[in-house]
Order: structure tokens, then C-alpha cells, then sequence
């Protein structure tokens, strides 16, 4: 195979790496379209070679599933093992949170409540299997509560990266119940998550890093869940651009108030 590489990151390599190790029956030539992936372009051109084997899977979504799906599928698959029935509460419709969603939606959780600060995100959160949504604010623990038979959620993912927030996730875990951090927080920062409700009520606290990936088993699986229908990312996408329109792309990034962003390179 033969690459030719503008500029590449952790992400590039994985929609690479995912093609490269999978193979199929019929050879075949395609291009990998070019992606934007924020906040740091990838611009990759990938070439199958016609007597190499390998699959072909063209078009932008699976230009995205380097960083944000292997982080927001691994952290609901590998870091813990959401089962059939469990509830799921997942804080942040970005990439990462809307990628844990369709993983619990693909292991069978019975309720999936994805929440975020915009409308527009909580659409897309219904569309990749949310099963309800809520509006960010103080409200949500007691809101979470009444979707779960006044519980709380048996895991609760915090994709976003803030102190606060994961604060108010903790309050959302039911006793016994675990929370993924699986978003970053900024270093130097502090989290208050209280001992005693930690011990009294026996909640776990499971950090996620690029969700727990094993990238030689982790990349063909969900290569190979995407190509079956199970793993719907391209529903990530909100919108195209053309480079031309590369600020545009940034605003709407920063605004949140669409999917995920791709630059096509026609």
C-alpha cells in the first residue's frame, strides 16, 4: 500500500490502520478521501494498490473514527462492559460522547440518555440511538434519577473534560454504579468527587484513555461493525465543506452547533 501523507495524526493512522489490516475477497483500488477532523486537521490521501487486498471503504465517515470512536466506543466496550438492559447516561454529544452512545445502543442498553448544551446536539444524539436527551444544567441528576426508577445510571460517561461536570456525574451514577471519565480535563485542574459517597454507596471512578484501545483487535472490529450497519458513524457527520471554507468549518466547530466536520478534497 502506498500512502502519500500531508499531515497526519493519531487519527489518520487509525482510519489507515483499520483499512490496511482488514482484508476482503475482491482486490480493489480506492481512495480514502481527505478529512478535517478538529481541532487538528488531517489531510490523508490513501491508495489501494490493485493487486493488494484490502477493503474499500470510501466516504467521510470513516474518516472520523480514529480519535472519537475508538475513544467513546472503548470507554462504553472496553474500559467497562455496558451489558444488555444496563442505563447509560452520557454527558457530551461531541464526537467522543455521541461514539459512546452508539456503543451502548450495540451492546443492548435499555436506556440511553445523552446529554448536552444544545438542541441541535441532542437531535443528532436521537438519531445515533439516544433513547432520551437532556439539556445541560442543574436539573439533569434529578432528571436522570426519574428515567431510571429513581437510581440513578448504572455507568455514566463524562466525554466533555470539566471539573464541574464531572462533579454532577457523580451525582448521576446510581449506588453500585460506575463513571467513566473518558474526556479530558485540563491539567492543573481538580475534581471534587467526595470520599464518603464514594465508599458509602460503593460508586467506581474508571478513567478512559483513547477507550482502553488495543489497536490490532480494537481498529478491524469496529472497521468491520461499521461495514455490517452496527456501528453508524457516518450519523457523526453534520456537515461537509470544501477547504475553501475552512473558517466557516472552525466557527461552526467552536458554536456547536452541528455534527462533526469534514473537509472533502474533490
Amino acid at each position: 500500500m502506498k500512502f502519500r501523507r500531508i499531515a497526519a495524526s493519531c487519527a489518520a493512522f487509525a482510519v489507515i490502520s483499520s483499512i490496511a489490516s482488514c482484508s476482503s475477497p475482491e482486490p480493489s483500488s480506492s481512495r480514502v478521501k481527505n478529512s478535517f477532523l478538529s481541532p487538528a486537521p488531517v489531510l490523508v490521501n490513501g491508495l489501494f494498490n490493485k493487486d493488494q487486498k484490502g477493503w474499500v471503504i470510501d466516504g467521510v465517515g470513516p474518516a472520523g473514527k480514529g480519535c472519537a470512536v475508538t475513544t467513546g466506543v472503548g470507554a462504553a466496550l472496553n474500559t467497562v462492559k455496558v451489558l444488555a438492559g444496563d442505563s447509560v447516561a452520557v454527558f457530551g454529544a461531541g464526537g467522543v460522547g455521541l461514539s459512546t452512545v452508539m456503543a451502548a445502543r450495540l451492546a443492548g442498553a435499555s436506556t440511553i440518555i445523552a446529554v448536552d448544551r444544545t438542541q441541535t446536539k441532542c437531535t443528532i444524539a436521537r438519531a445515533c440511538g439516544a433513547t432520551d436527551t437532556l439539556l445541560s444544567g442543574p436539573q439533569v441528576p434529578d432528571a436522570i434519577r426519574a428515567l431510571t426508577g429513581g437510581r440513578g445510571a448504572d455507568y455514566v460517561f463524562e466525554a466533555v473534560g470539566i471539573p464541574a461536570l464531572q462533579e454532577q456525574c457523580l451525582e448521576c451514577v446510581r449506588p453500585g454504579g460506575t463513571l467513566v471519565l473518558s474526556g479530558i480535563s485540563p491539567m492543573g485542574s481538580g475534581t471534587n468527587l467526595p470520599g464518603a459517597i464514594l465508599t458509602r454507596q460503593e460508586k467506581t471512578v474508571a478513567g478512559s484513555y483513547y477507550g482502553s484501545c488495543n489497536t490490532a483487535r480494537d481498529f478491524p472490529r469496529y472497521a468491520d461493525l461499521y461495514l455490517c450497519g452496527q456501528l453508524p458513524i457516518d450519523k457523526l457527520i453534520g456537515r461537509e465543506y470544501a477547504l475553501a471554507e475552512i473558517n466557516t468549518a472552525y466557527a461552526d466547530m467552536l458554536a456547536g452547533e452541528s455534527g462533526r466536520g469534514v473537509i472533502v478534497f474533490d
